[in-house]
C-alpha cells in the first residue's frame, strides 16, 4: 500500500493529524474551541480579581471624573477587542493596567493602549523569550493630560515633509505671534521624506507657543530611549509626535502634575522630577494655640529629645522650627520662609494682601525677580506655595505672567542637561 493510501485510510478513519504544508490549517474541534474558551475565562477572571483587589490604589490615582467601575469595564473591553493580551505574562498585564490609571487615561486603544509583545528576560539564571504586555499612551492621551491642566486650551503635533519645506508650505518662527504655519501636503506620494516634528499650544491668555525639532533631534531621542520596538513599523510616526509633544509639555503652564509612565519607563532624559501643583499653604497656628497642644507632653514641648534644646521656655527660633514641623514644611521651606520672614517689603504669606493695581504690579514685579534667582526646584516649590494666596487673589492679567514666571523657572531647571537642583553637568 502506497504512503498516500495510507494517509487516505487514516483520515477516513477519523484518526491522525497529517496535513500537506500547503493545505489550509485543520479546523479547531469543538473540544479545542472550548479548551480555548476555558482558558480564556480563567485568564480573565484571574485579570480581573488581580484589578478589583488593587481598587484602593488605583481609585487613588484614577482622575475624580472617572470611576472604578468604568476604569475596570475599560480594561475588560480592551482585552476582549484584543484577546492576545490574555496570551502575555499574567502581572505585566496588570502593571500595565496600573500604569494607565496612574496616567489618568485609559486604555481604550485611543487614549492609550495594552500592547502585547515579544520581550527577552532573565529570571532564576536563564534567559529566555516571554510575552508580555507593555503600556503605552496615545498622542490623545498627552493631549487630554495638557488640556485637562486648565492652561492650555488646545494642542496640536503634526509631522513635517521634506517638500513641504522646499516649496515654503511651512515655516517655523518662533519669536512670532503665529510661530507655526503650515500648509500640509495631503497626498503621500508628493510630500518626500519626514524631516521633522511641532506641537503648538493655545494658551488660555490668548498666548500661541511651539516647539520644533528636526529628525536628527528625534532620532537622538530615539537611540536613548530604552525600548526600540515602538519606533519601528507602521506607527512609527507617531513617536516622532509623542517626542516633541512631551518636549513642548516641559515649557506648558498647568503640566507640573502629569506623571506620564511611559517616559519615565522609555526616556530617561524625560524622567527629571516634576514639581507637583502647590496647594494653598495651611493656615499657620500661633504661638498660644501651639502651647495648649493637649496631646504633647510638657516636656516634649520645652525639649523635644534635641541636642542643644534645653528645657525651660522656647526661643522664638525653635518656636519657628516646631511651627514649620507642625505646617509640613520641608527644609527648604523653612529657609525660605527663614530667609523672608514676614513683613510689609517682604513676599511672605504673612503679609497685607495688595489693594490697588499698582500695589498688585510690584507685588508681580518682585516674584517674578525672586522666582528666576532660584537655583533649586524645592525652593521653587516652597516659593510658590508661599505665594499660592496672592496668585489666586491677583488679578487674571498679572496672575497669568506671575504663573508663566514659575514655569519659565521650572523649565529652565527640569530641561536636559541639568540635574534636579538645576546644576548643568
Amino acid at each position: 500500500m502506497s504512503l498516500s493510501q495510507q494517509q487516505a485510510r487514516q483520515q477516513n478513519r477519523g484518526g491522525g493529524n497529517y496535513q500537506r504544508r500547503d493545505q489550509a490549517p485543520a479546523p479547531r474541534t469543538e473540544n479545542q474551541q472550548l479548551s480555548d474558551q476555558a482558558r480564556y475565562a480563567q485568564r480573565l477572571g484571574w485579570l480581573m480579581g488581580e484589578i478589583e483587589q488593587l481598587k484602593p490604589e488605583i481609585t487613588a490615582v484614577l482622575p475624580v471624573a472617572v470611576s472604578f467601575d468604568r476604569f475596570r469595564v475599560i480594561v475588560m473591553m480592551a482585552v476582549r477587542t484584543k484577546p492576545e493580551i490574555l496570551d502575555c505574562h499574567g502581572p505585566s498585564v496588570v502593571t500595565a493596567c496600573l500604569k494607565a490609571a496612574y496616567d489618568g487615561l485609559m486604555p481604550d486603544g485611543r487614549q492609550a493602549a495594552i500592547i502585547p509583545s515579544n520581550n527577552k528576560v532573565t529570571e532564576g539564571g536563564r534567559t529566555f523569550w516571554r510575552k508580555e504586555a507593555r503600556y503605552g499612551s496615545m498622542v490623545a492621551g498627552l493631549r487630554m493630560q495638557i488640556i485637562k491642566g486648565g492652561k492650555v486650551d488646545d494642542v496640536k503635533t503634526e509631522i513635517v515633509y521634506a517638500n513641504e519645506v522646499t516649496s515654503g508650505r511651512f515655516k517655523y518662527r518662533p519669536a512670532a505671534a503665529e510661530p507655526i504655519v503650515h500648509d500640509a501636503i495631503v497626498i503621500d506620494s508628493e510630500r518626500g521624506p519626514a524631516v521633522g516634528a511641532y506641537s503648538v499650544a493655545f494658551l488660555s491668555n490668548g498666548r500661541v507657543t511651539a516647539e520644533y525639532m528636526t529628525e536628527q533631534q528625534i532620532l537622538d531621542v530615539r537611540d536613548e530611549a530604552q525600548s526600540g520596538p515602538v519606533w519601528k513599523g507602521k506607527f512609527d510616526k507617531e513617536m516622532w509626535r509623542k517626542t516633541v509633544l512631551r518636549r513642548h509639555r516641559k515649557a506648558l503652564p498647568g503640566c507640573n502634575d502629569i506623571i506620564d509612565m511611559e517616559a519615565r519607563e522609555m526616556f530617561p532624559q524625560f524622567a527629571q522630577a516634576v514639581l507637583p501643583a502647590p496647594s494653598a499653604a495651611p493656615t499657620r497656628p500661633d504661638r498660644r494655640a501651639f502651647q495648649q497642644i493637649d496631646h504633647v507632653p510638657d516636656l516634649a514641648i520645652n525639649d523635644f529629645g534635641r541636642p542643644g534644646f534645653g528645657g525651660g521656655e522656647m526661643s522664638d527660633e525653635e518656636m519657628e522650627i516646631e511651627e514649620a514641623a507642625v505646617r509640613g514644611e520641608q527644609p527648604a521651606q523653612q529657609q525660605m520662609r527663614a530667609a523672608d520672614p514676614p513683613g510689609e517689603d517682604g513676599l511672605s504669606n504673612q503679609q497685607p494682601m495688595p489693594e490697588t493695581p499698582a500695589a498688585w504690579e510690584q507685588w508681580a514685579d518682585r516674584v517674578k525677580t525672586t522666582v528666576l534667582g532660584f537655583k533649586d526646584l524645592d525652593q521653587v516649590n516652597a516659593f510658590r506655595q508661599q505665594q499660592q494666596r496672592f496668585i489666586d487673589a491677583c488679578p487674571a492679567p498679572l496672575s497669568e505672567e506671575v504663573s508663566d514666571g514659575f514655569f519659565d523657572a521650572i523649565a529652565n531647571l527640569t530641561q536636559p542637561g541639568t540635574t534636579e537642583q538645576g546644576e548643568r553637568r
